[in-house]
């Protein structure tokens, strides 16, 4: 309802002069930074005013996109109750952090408390705000990647058994892509982490005319720009046929437990942006 967002934000104890009205804060954005949209969609839809054929044309809205960084944190990709797509999210100068808005604002809260707490040591007079820029702008530029699953139709043990494990594990519908939707990008994937998988990235189905796997529909990670491929060795798959992609010039072999391989790349991950 309207005002409920004021009440809320006034029994966090947010000082009333900081919270602004649209109209207030919407001729500031030019010159504001960095943005940080929670869960908003349709209001900070830009199809209202660059999209004369919308049906939210006119509307106003908050024109967040017109700051130099926006972070956008929502659970998918998912249109609003207009139903209407949202060109902002795919904007340069924005960045998605898809899940659980809360958990991702606690996150970020905790790193910039942590970086306060080891900056009073050795300069006690930096601004806060310097710090929560900071960090902040570490976030945007580790979620300007997009990232995407790609799942092959016989993958797992079953039909749909990885789309189930995925979706256990939290990842958004709308970034779980099939076979058929995920291929025709991969020529304009920066890389590719291919985990376990064999038979079904083998690129012989498509290059070998007398390989017995020739004509299989497979995911053609190949053709990315890169590619990593975590497995236990170089061993064949079900089918028994040797996988040319393990040695192609742009094509990295990690070597092991793919799960501690990912959970050691995750943390370095992390730590690079520390």
């Amino acid at each position: 309802m309207p005002g409920q967002l004021n009440v809320l934000l006034a029994e966090a104890g947010v000082p009333y002069d900081i919270v602004l009205e649209m109209d207030e804060i919407n001729e500031d954005f030019p010159e504001t930074d960095l943005v940080m949209v929670i869960g908003a969609n349709d209001t900070v839809n830009s199809a209202a005013q660059e999209d004369p054929n919308s049906i939210i044309a006119g509307m106003p809205v908050l024109e967040v996109w017109k700051s130099k960084q926006i972070i956008i944190m929502k659970r998918s990709l998912g249109v609003g109750y207009a139903a209407v797509d949202n060109p902002i999210f795919y904007k340069p100068n924005a960045a998605m952090l898809l899940g659980d808005a809360k958990k991702t604002c606690d996150a970020l809260q905790s790193k910039v408390r942590d970086a306060w707490g080891r900056s009073c040591h050795s300069n006690p007079h930096l601004p806060f705000e310097y710090l929560l820029k900071q960090e902040a702008g570490d976030l945007y530029k580790l979620s300007r990647y997009l990232c995407r699953f790609g799942i092959h139709p016989v993958a797992g043990r079953m039909p749909g058994q990885l789309n189930v494990l995925l979706a256990e594990a939290g990842v958004p519908y709308d970034i779980v892509l099939e076979m058929d939707e995920i291929n025709e990008d991969f020529p304009e994937t920066d890389l590719v982490m291919v985990i376990g998988a064999n038979d079904t990235v083998n690129s012989a189905a498509q290059e070998d005319p007398n390989s017995i796997i020739a004509g299989m529909p497979v995911l053609e990670v190949w053709k990315s720009k890169q590619i990593i491929i975590m497995k236990r060795s170089l061993g064949v798959g079900y089918a028994a046929v040797d996988n040319p992609i393990f040695y192609k010039p742009n094509a990295a072999m990690l070597l092991g437990d793919a799960k501690k391989t990912c959970d050691a790349l995750q943390s370095k991950v992390r730590e690079s942006y520390q």
